[in-house]
């Protein structure tokens, strides 16, 4: 069921009640909680068999950490012997050599700070078929963010990725002939050190077209970011309980229970394009947990507890 068929059928129901009777006569406000978030609506009764529903779903910030880390050239190191005494890598020479140069010390590990949220409007039918009218079927769809997620390396690491960045600088003028500054060059013994070595990255996972290595470089700026997007537009069904309260019949308590569809698989997408839904496997860590987790919903269940007072 795409968009247009949705708002159609959403017409053509609301037509033919209003047509039928005197819709909007009476007004109810809700607030929820759930799946989607925080959420505020106003209700209207149109007739015995549909109600109205519009209003606007929030999700706080939810805040989480992952991390990457950082090495040298594309093949992983041990960094412990058989023994677990601590053997020197590549990364451990070329910080150190960076460290020199610079006089600033990276490490090897990148951490990102990982935020979900996103806000969307709402508009629901419910269909009222049952001589119970406390259930109903729900036919709708939210609109709102694409980017319903997003990442970025900790301010704590701003000094490694920043030094990542430097050292790649250095490798690239190195291998192609570059004076690193003006007309000054490093000595010969350096720059073959550095070239040898290979480019320093965050090795994320491998690419799926031809096996190699993905290895995540900081941007421009120094930092390196992921943003996870759906479509705006997503459709949903469901069904939902609504009971009055005996006590206090304007007030009634209630859920909502269905599946939102995002339109595919959440995309993930990292500050140079790569797709780590898409384009990546052999992830590993919280990463391949978040990857993984995502690929998993195509469709997002909601589950909201709901609260509401009739107004007139």
């Amino acid at each position: 069921m795409n968009k247009f068929s949705i708002v159609l059928f959403s017409c053509l129901a609301m037509g033919s009640a209003i047509a039928q009777n005197k819709p909007f006569d009476n007004l109810s406000v809700s607030a929820s909680a759930g799946s989607m978030g925080i959420g505020l609506e106003a209700q209207s009764k149109v007739n015995d068999w549909l109600n109205v529903r519009a209003g606007i779903s929030w999700m706080p910030t939810i805040s989480t950490t992952m991390g990457f880390g950082v090495q040298v050239g594309e093949e992983d190191e041990k960094k412990y012997d058989e023994n677990g005494n601590r053997v020197e890598t590549k990364f451990d020479k070329m910080s150190a050599y960076l460290k020199d140069i610079t006089g600033y010390e990276i490490d090897d590990r990148v951490d990102m700070d990982c935020k979900v949220s996103f806000v969307n409007a709402k508009f629901f039918l419910d269909f009222l078929p049952f001589t119970n009218k406390d259930w109903h079927l729900t036919a709708g769809f939210f609109w709102g963010s694409k980017q319903i997620g997003r990442a970025c390396n900790s301010i704590e690491d701003m000094t490694t990725t920043l030094g990542v960045g430097i050292y790649n600088t250095m490798y690239d003028k190195i291998e192609n002939y570059e004076p690193i500054f003006g007309s000054i060059s490093l000595p010969p013994e350096a720059q073959d050190k550095i070239y040898e070595a290979g480019r320093m990255g965050m090795h994320v996972g491998d690419f799926k077209s031809d096996g190699k290595p993905y290895m995540m470089v900081p941007d421009k700026d120094g930092t390196v970011r992921a943003k996870a997007k759906v479509n705006s537009f997503k459709p949903y069904l469901g069904f939902g309980w609504n009971h009055t309260m005996k006590a206090a019949p304007e007030w009634k308590y209630g859920f909502d229970a269905g599946l939102v569809f995002w339109g595919g698989v959440p995309n993930v997408t990292t500050h140079d394009g790569t797709s780590l839904t898409h384009d990546v496997r052999n992830l590993e860590g919280r990463v391949a947990d978040v990857i993984s987790f995502a690929k998993g919903l195509p469709v997002y269940p909601l589950l909201e507890l709901k609260i509401s007072r009739k107004i007139f």
